[in-house]
């Protein structure tokens, strides 16, 4: 752990939890900074912690993981679907593909809280391998299923027994200080983008293994019998390998269940209080006691999570409508004269190559954009900052829409205008790793990090839950109905996006800390480095 202080700028600090002031251990203060102490930032913050390589390597291998085995489905779920009969009408097969594809949310929406509360009583470890575990089993499950249920029935295991999202933030959180915490934590996002494009690969080479790639498992009659068995397994045996990596390589970082290399138990943030009396010091715990729910449930918190919220569901209904929008046929509905609407009758190697092009943006803004910019405004402004770009996003689409329908639609023309787009949304992911950088702010202690996280993670999965839904519900009704010249979903989720504006400014800028957390000079503590 690294006891540095939260300074009036958050731009080079985030809250770490050293050992409380013994004169008022439970007292709220303003930032208030002497001479001496903004002298002390500023040395911390020109001189940057190196970046402890070998677990942040461990963590985003663990963090590939779950995109590969969530979207190594995607290619062949359709026709598995109807090989399966699930329906009598093939129109029917997208609405049973999106209850599969939900269903992992839905579980995380269920579970989430209660594995970062697990991981604040019993570790981060093993709570992570737990989940990687779970992972591991029903994905492999999933591709040895002849029935709707089955499907059902491993997919939503996959997703109750995976909380490592909340957990992955949580270690890289405590494995981390102020000058390098930025850094660290945009590489999950990064390993989580690079995982989505791996997973769509796995699943569409190595699907129906036995016609596709007959000189090697032509004559193999497990294969043949479950041919969607081979992308999964090899989902299920990359989870494995990381259990694996994690066990041998992956530290403890919870401070109460860290192993002392010297034989001797490391003091817990609560052992260092000087005994005020006698009685005082017998009775006092060794571990601070656990926060309840309730109590972390204050306003700043509560309003970064109904932000998030809304930017989450806004994100992922985009993410679902945009290739349904690229890929519809430009309909025209005259309704006052005014208007148009449908999509842009975009080939599939179109749309995979803008979603290609927003991969890209997305991978170049979280390496090279994000982090000097955090560095410089701080988290809470670019948090702020970011907010917008989805606000922006989804009042250009009814432009481009409008612009293909008078100017003609031609390839050249969809490739530019969506290409601008997908360009366009890309600096919003930086409110993604800001609200990752805000949660450690706002969490009382370190105790309580797990449990923050998982509550994150609850918003996360109930947004993508409906998110979805919500977005591909609204462009179908927008294109049959012609509401609003067929725009009606581009309008819903701009006024989703501007209420999300709205509220993240009710973050306080300067964010007010428990005197536990703050170090002056005269307190002679020195970071673990």
């Amino acid at each position: 752990m690294w006891p540095f202080t939260k300074s009036r700028s958050d731009s080079n600090t985030i809250a770490s939890y050293p050992t409380p002031n013994p004169s008022t251990p439970h007292e709220r203060s303003p930032l208030v900074s002497t001479s001496r102490n903004d002298s002390a930032r500023n040395t911390l913050s020109r001189q940057r912690t190196p970046l402890p390589v070998k677990q942040l390597l461990v963590l985003c291998i663990m963090r590939l993981t779950e995109p590969i085995s969530y979207t190594l489905i995607f290619p062949f779920i359709n026709q598995m679907l109807e090989e399966m009969k699930v329906s009598p009408d093939p129109k029917q097969i997208g609405y049973y593909a999106g209850v599969i594809e939900s269903l992992f949310a839905v579980a995380q929406l269920c579970t989430a809280m209660f594995w970062g509360r697990l991981s604040d009583r019993v570790g981060r470890k093993p709570v992570m391998l737990i989940g990687l575990f779970g992972m591991a089993i029903s994905v492999i499950a999933f591709g040895l299923q002849k029935t709707y249920l089955g499907l059902i029935i491993s997919r939503f295991i996959a997703g109750m027994m995976n909380g490592n999202i909340a957990i992955l933030q949580s270690i890289v959180a405590e494995i981390t200080d102020p000058t390098n915490y930025a850094d660290a934590v945009s590489l999950l996002p990064l390993s989580f983008a690079i995982g989505s494009i791996i997973g769509p690969i796995v699943g569409g080479f190595l699907a129906l293994p036995a016609q596709n790639l007959p000189f090697l498992f032509g004559n193999c009659a497990f294969l043949i019998e479950y041919p969607y068995f081979l992308p999964c397994l090899i989902g299920g045996m990359l989870n494995f390998l990381a259990i694996i990596l994690g066990i041998f390589c992956l530290e403890e970082t919870l401070e109460t269940k860290r192993k002392p290399r010297n034989g001797t138990q490391r003091p817990t943030p609560s052992q260092g209080y000087e005994a005020l009396s006698t009685a005082d010091s017998d009775s006092r715990p060794n571990v601070s006691p656990p926060h309840s729910i309730r109590s972390l449930c204050t306003v700043p918190i509560m309003t970064l999570m109904l932000t998030f919220t809304m930017i989450h569901i806004n994100n992922v209904a985009l993410v679902a409508v945009i290739p349904l929008y690229a890929y519809t046929s430009l309909v025209e509905h005259v309704l006052l004269s005014i208007v148009v609407n449908g999509g842009l009758g975009m080939s599939l190697d179109q749309i995979g190559f803008i979603l290609s092009v927003n991969g890209v943006g997305l991978i170049f803004v979280q390496l090279f954009l994000f982090p000097p910019l955090q560095r410089r405004f701080g988290a809470v402004n670019l948090y702020k900052w970011s907010v917008p770009t989805f606000t922006i996003t989804n009042l250009c689409l009814p432009i481009v829409t409008y612009l293909v329908h008078i100017k003609g639609n031609t390839t050249t023309m969809s490739l530019a205008y969506m290409t601008v787009i997908m360009i366009m949304r890309t600096p919003g992911v930086m409110c993604y790793v800001c609200s990752m950088m805000l949660i450690k702010m706002l969490s009382p202690s370190s105790t309580t990090l797990g449990t923050l996280n998982g509550m994150m993670q609850t918003c996360r999965a109930f947004a993508q839950a409906i998110g979805p839904m919500l977005g591909t519900s609204l462009f179908a009704i927008s294109i049959s109905t012609g509401i609003l010249g067929g725009n009606l979903v581009w309008i819903v989720l701009a006024l989703i996006s501007v209420l999300a504006q709205l509220c993240s400014r009710r973050i306080p800028n300067e964010i007010e800390i428990p005197k536990e957390e703050v170090i002056s000079e005269e307190d002679g503590v020195e970071p673990h480095v």
